[in-house]
Order: C-alpha cells, then sequence, then structure tokens
C-alpha cells in the first residue's frame, strides 16, 4: 500500500511543523486562523489521526465570533487576544486563492497577506503599516505625502499602472525613500521603461535590462554568470547564477548553480511523461514569471525540447516532445559536467525551507525522461523467438506495454545519475532549471 504524502504547516516563524507538540511550540493565532478558513488545519490533523483535536475544528462555524477562542481551546494552547480578526484569516484565503490561479509560486503565495488586488486592499495595507506592498492589478493611486521607508513591488509580470500626485518630485521619492519595482510609473519619471526607483537615487534610473550587464559574448563552458532574480536566502529576490553548458553562434545553455525551489515531477499518481508533467509546467509558468523581468524574457530563447533521453532506457516511452522556455537536463545532458562531483548540488535556504531535503550540505534534484523499469530489456528479449516460446505470458503482455513508468531520473547526493529513478511524486527533491540565453 502506498504511503500518503503529509504536508507541514508553515508557522510564521518559518518553522514547517509536523507534529502536534511541534504545533503548540511554535503555535501561531494568525496562521493558525488561516489554516482554519482554507481547510488545510483539519485535513493536517486527520492525516496524522488526531480525531478529537479535528472533530473539534470541524464544528466551529466559520463566521463564530468566539472562533479563535475555540481553536486555540481545541489545539491546547492558550488564546491571546492579538487583534487577529476571522475576517482577517478568510481575507488572506481568499487572497491566496486568487493568486493560485495564475501561479504556484510559494514565494508570492507567502506574501499573499501583503498583496493589494484594488485600491482598497492598497489603503488596508497602508493603514496597517506594511513596508512592503506587492501589487497585483492595474491602477494603483500612491499617496506619498503620507508615506516613508515603503516599497512597492509589481509582481506576476503586472506592471500595474502607479499614479502620483501632481505635487510630487523625484527628490520626494528619494527622500521619503519610496521605492518601486516592476511597476509602471508617470511618463515624468522614467527614462526608457523603468524597472525599479531606488532611494537615494533619484538622479539615475535604471533600465529593465542593462545591456552590457547582459552581453554574454565572451564567457565560455565552464563559466558563471548572473540573470535573473528569485528568493534564495533572504527574504528578498536575489540574481540567478548560472554555469555555462555550452556556448552556441546564437544562445548560450545555462543551468542554475544551485536548486532553486522543491516541487514534485507531477502532482499525482500514475504514469506520466514530461510533455504533462506539472514540473513543467511550474517551470514556464510561475517560476518563469517570477524569476525574469519581461525584458530578461526577451532574451531567452524558446526552443524545442525532447521528453528526454534514459541511456539505460532508450526504448522506454518519453512523449512529445515541446517548445519551451525553462526546462530540466534529460539523463544524457547531465554528462555536460565533467563527473559525477561536478553534478552534486547545493540547495539554496528558500529551496530548503519548501522542502528540499539535504545531506552533508547536498540534495538530490530531478532530470528530465522516464525512468528505467526494464522494459528496454524486456523488449530486447522479447524480440528473441526462443524467449519468446520460453515466456509466453510475459511475451503476451509486452504487447500492452508502451514503455509508460510512474518514474523519472534523479541525480542523487553524491552526483551520480540514477536512471531507475524516483516516483515522480516524491517530494524533497531540488530543481534546477535550464535555458537558453540569446547573445
Amino acid at each position: 500500500m502506498a504511503k500518503k504524502i503529509k504536508f507541514a504547516l508553515e508557522m510564521a516563524n518559518g518553522v514547517q511543523v509536523r507534529t502536534i507538540e511541534e504545533l503548540r511550540d511554535n503555535f501561531d493565532q494568525g496562521k493558525a486562523m488561516e489554516y482554519f478558513v482554507n481547510g488545510k488545519l483539519v485535513e493536517w490533523l486527520e492525516d496524522r489521526y488526531y480525531d478529537e483535536e479535528a472533530e473539534a475544528i470541524s464544528e466551529i462555524e466559520e463566521n463564530a465570533p468566539d472562533a479563535a477562542v475555540k481553536i486555540c481551546k481545541a489545539l491546547g494552547v492558550e488564546y491571546e487576544d492579538d487583534g487577529i480578526e476571522l475576517e482577517d484569516a478568510i481575507n488572506v484565503a481568499e487572497k491566496i486563492a486568487k493568486l493560485k490561479k495564475v501561479t504556484n509560486d510559494d514565494a508570492i503565495l507567502k506574501n499573499a497577506a501583503y498583496t493589494a488586488f484594488d485600491q482598497e486592499d492598497l489603503a488596508d495595507l497602508i493603514d496597517a503599516g506594511t513596508k512592503t506592498i506587492y501589487l497585483y492589478g492595474d491602477v494603483f493611486s500612491v499617496p506619498v505625502k503620507r508615506l516613508s521607508d515603503v516599497k512597492f513591488v509589481g509582481i506576476l509580470d503586472s506592471e500595474p499602472k502607479i499614479k502620483l500626485p501632481s505635487s510630487c518630485t523625484k527628490e520626494m521619492l528619494g527622500e521619503k525613500k519610496i521605492i518601486f519595482e516592476d511597476v509602471l510609473l508617470p511618463k515624468d519619471f522614467q527614462v526608457n521603461k523603468v524597472e525599479s526607483l531606488q532611494a537615494g537615487k533619484h538622479d539615475s534610473y535604471k533600465d529593465s535590462v542593462d545591456k552590457n550587464e547582459y552581453d554574454f559574448r565572451d564567457v565560455t563552458a565552464g563559466d558563471t554568470i548572473k540573470f535573473g532574480k528569485y528568493q534564495q536566502n533572504t527574504s528578498d529576490k536575489e540574481p540567478i547564477e548560472w554555469l555555462v553548458l555550452k556556448v552556441y553562434d546564437d544562445s548560450i545553455w545555462v543551468v542554475s548553480k544551485y536548486a532553486l525551489f522543491q516541487c514534485e515531477y507531477h502532482n499525482r499518481k500514475g504514469d506520466i511523461t514530461w510533455e504533462y508533467a506539472n514540473l513543467r509546467y511550474v517551470l514556464n509558468n510561475s517560476f518563469y514569471n517570477s524569476a525574469f523581468s519581461k525584458e530578461e524574457k526577451k532574451l531567452i530563447k524558446k526552443d524545442y525540447v525532447s521528453g528526454g533521453n534514459n541511456p539505460d532506457a532508450f526504448l522506454a516511452n518519453s512523449g512529445e516532445g515541446n517548445d519551451d522556455s525553462v526546462f530540466i537536463l534529460d539523463g544524457c545532458q547531465v554528462d555536460n559536467f565533467s563527473n559525477d562531483y561536478e553534478r552534486k548540488c547545493k540547495a539554496t535556504k528558500y529551496a530548503k525551507e519548501t522542502g528540499v531535503k539535504t545531506k552533508d550540505d547536498y540534495c538530490r534534484w530531478w532530470v528530465r525522461g522516464p525512468g528505467n523499469t526494464g522494459f528496454n530489456d524486456n523488449l530486447m528479449n522479447a524480440m528473441s523467438m526462443s524467449w519468446m516460446f520460453a515466456h509466453p505470458d510475459e511475451s503476451a503482455s509486452l504487447e500492452d506495454d508502451d514503455g509508460s513508468t510512474d518514474l523519472a531520473m534523479v541525480i542523487e547526493y553524491s552526483g551520480k545519475l540514477d536512471t531507475t529513478g524516483q516516483k515522480a511524486n516524491t517530494q524533497g527533491l531540488g530543481v534546477r532549471p535550464s535555458i537558453l540565453i540569446k547573445i
């Protein structure tokens, strides 16, 4: 019987709790109410057979004025009147639901409470004294005179339009330490397309892509470059480091130096090929939109990507190839690393927080293509007439076997390629995105 994968609950301090004792030791009332509203709290309890607690919480009405008190009592923790209303938890759950329609990026979902979808959301966040506000909408009016030391960040490539008071100047924004990133500012505040307005640097505006910064014509295989940004070791996005695998006439082929996040190859049980893998969707949607600006996307070459080759199962069903912007290396492409040691990979702090498991500071990472189920050997045997007569039952079964599998290849902690692979819905493995950058 397959073991059910149990998810952890992340508390406000970043701790992933897996037992009720850990939940009590790291309890956060606001997060508990959020998980109560979205149903995860009851599911988490039921998965671990905390039936009494799960039943007590299931009986609490969502709109009950004393819901927080009852939740705390059911979990065996002391209630504190911290000013967090159930209405706030419902609001956060609704924001998460909205964002999940367009992204699976954990970094964005974790900041749902600080995301404004419209002007009313923005007003609420400003009133609450929020210092970093994420914007996902069309137009926002920013009351500059009433603010100081606030950062506004457009997310998911939405590039929201910012309206500023007519009396606002570049100097005023700098003096008040008001920062804008990935937004569309009024014309007077732009030099070409402004992606960020840095506090204290109001005399110098940065184009969305510095051409000199992304001039990779002189790089060679083995070099390390920086391109795009993603959450890694701090709460803010940092430049992504890439290892150059090959240099072509019109592009360079790179793979991330570190494992950037945790994701299953596929999020459901059953046979799977790269064409339909959940990881392929995540890479080409939420990761692609989070890691690269509009101008950086113009430098990424979309190219044909096969379903993946397994050197020990060349007849296995790898599915159809597709045109992708982001992918992972397959079982033959990992040979671009000179040896197992070069294939060993460390995970970023954020990747570990999302669930990547490490051993001696190194992690396992997914490789594109089917795992080896023995189909190759079986099919070659079936081609032997003597084997067919000696094994009639097995030979007949091969007629219905198309080489499909629910396994995907991985690189082990040691850097060795495991061609047998892991179940595609295995958790704890890292992801090393790969892209082609135009030169």
